[in-house]
């Protein structure tokens, strides 16, 4: 085939191409367009997670280089003591606020239950106020 100065690849291309053609790939443009928007909008909540987890990767792994080879250069048993060290230090203030919590909803509920906690009557002067 010998090609005409004019005739470019992209030229060929598009003599090539019914209308058909171009509708199905504009319809296949558009539903991966869709894909990739809807597939953004389900991971927007997770993409903080996984910035922190990237952040706290880069962040640990001397640390983590550094007890694998305390330990015999043995990484899953480093990453097993890291693993843990993480999950008590975020879980154990989680927990102490969650235990602070129950105890003072604990709290309010024996002092309303035993009617220690009384709400005062209103001033006179709201008596005279319109109702909404």
């Amino acid at each position: 085939m010998l090609m005409d100065a004019g005739d470019t690849p992209l030229i060929r291309f598009r003599r090539e191409r019914t209308a058909e053609d171009v509708i199905q790939i504009a319809i296949r443009l558009g539903l991966l367009a869709f894909l990739i928007y809807w597939s953004f909008v389900l991971l927007q909540p997770f993409i903080p997670i996984l910035a922190w987890a990237v952040v706290l990767a880069v962040a640990l792994y001397p640390l983590y280089d550094w007890l694998s080879v305390h330990l015999g250069h043995r990484p899953r048993i480093a990453a097993f003591a890291i693993t843990m060290v993480m999950l008590a230090v975020l879980l154990g203030p989680a927990a102490w606020l969650g235990l602070g919590l129950v105890e003072g909803l604990r709290s309010i509920s024996e002092h309303l239950s035993s009617g220690e906690v009384r709400i005062p009557a209103p001033p006179e002067s709201v008596g005279g106020w319109p109702p909404i």
